[in-house]
């Protein structure tokens, strides 16, 4: 059946406004991608958005007038923008700033959290202190932090209370996270041949039967972090006669040797993290 000229427009006007879909959709992928090359706050840009305008309006021939293009291309260029600003908030809720190395407990706890919460593909940012962690939420470079706050062996974690005292936050959530302590070293030696041990403080206190038993002819010096204890001792920094007490991920992040598995003292040692965000004013 022939169709009439009104339908053989309209078939033409359709397929015209499905390769605009194709088109437009193309933009917002390219506008997408020019987040990677801006600085945070700057997806607005007024002198580029009205340099695209004139050139546009210089383009066209009509029948739509000037007008009418401006229009148009501002709401496009608006939405655009919108979906920038919208991928920035997703990509900043899949930011979390952990109070550790790589390698360290609140790392665990943090990828634990992901899990549990499906957040895929997290960017995660090390923060040896707890102030450290609130410092990235006040800049608006992470929109979750991850610290820990207590322990059953080792109490509270006072640098955790003290940094949250000084902010607005709210938990959001929190992470029972299994810990389990080793000792290690360098290379393998005499348990006698180990002069100094180096940890976090809570660390410490979690594997004090140990310590007092095994290593009561040791130095125990207090770090901010068992995976910067791990790190610096294999760049070299505390010597051949030190150990660190810190997770065995950190013996294989850091290629260190497992010199004795599990000294904490509960078998099931678990530390509670809090997950929190920074309080929207009101």
């Amino acid at each position: 059946m022939k169709l009439n000229p009104i339908e053989t427009i309209r078939q033409h006007i359709d397929q015209i406004d499905q390769e605009l879909i194709r088109l437009l959709n193309q933009r917002a992928q390219k506008a997408l991608q020019t987040l990677e090359h801006k600085e945070k706050d700057s997806i607005y840009a007024p002198g580029r958005e009205k340099m695209v305008l004139h050139n546009l309006v210089q383009h066209n021939h009509g029948p739509l007038s000037q007008r009418a293009i401006e229009n148009i291309f501002t709401d496009i260029m608006h939405e655009c923008r919108h979906l920038q600003y919208q991928s920035q908030k997703n990509n900043q809720q899949r930011t979390i700033a952990v109070q550790g190395l790589h390698a360290s407990f609140s790392e665990g706890a943090a990828m634990q959290y992901c899990r549990d919460q499906n957040i895929l593909s997290p960017q995660l940012q090390y923060h040896v202190s707890s102030e450290s962690v609130i410092q990235s939420l006040n800049n608006h470079q992470a929109s979750i932090g991850i610290m820990a706050i207590n322990n059953d062996q080792g109490g509270l974690v006072e640098e955790t209370i003290a940094a949250l005292n000084q902010e607005s936050y709210q938990v959001i959530d929190t992470v029972a996270f299994l810990v389990e302590q080793n000792l290690l070293t360098q290379a393998n030696c005499d348990q006698n041949d180990i002069k100094t041990v180096y940890s976090h403080s809570q660390a410490i206190r979690q594997c004090q039967s140990f310590v007092d038993s095994k290593l009561s002819h040791c130095k125990i010096v207090e770090v901010g972090d068992t995976a910067l204890a791990a790190k610096q001792l294999a760049d070299g920094h505390y010597g051949k006669q030190a150990a660190v007490i810190a997770s065995a991920k950190a013996a294989e992040a850091y290629h260190l040797i497992i010199y004795h598995p599990k000294i904490q003292n509960l078998e099931n040692n678990i530390t509670i993290f809090l997950v929190i965000q920074k309080r929207e004013s009101t």
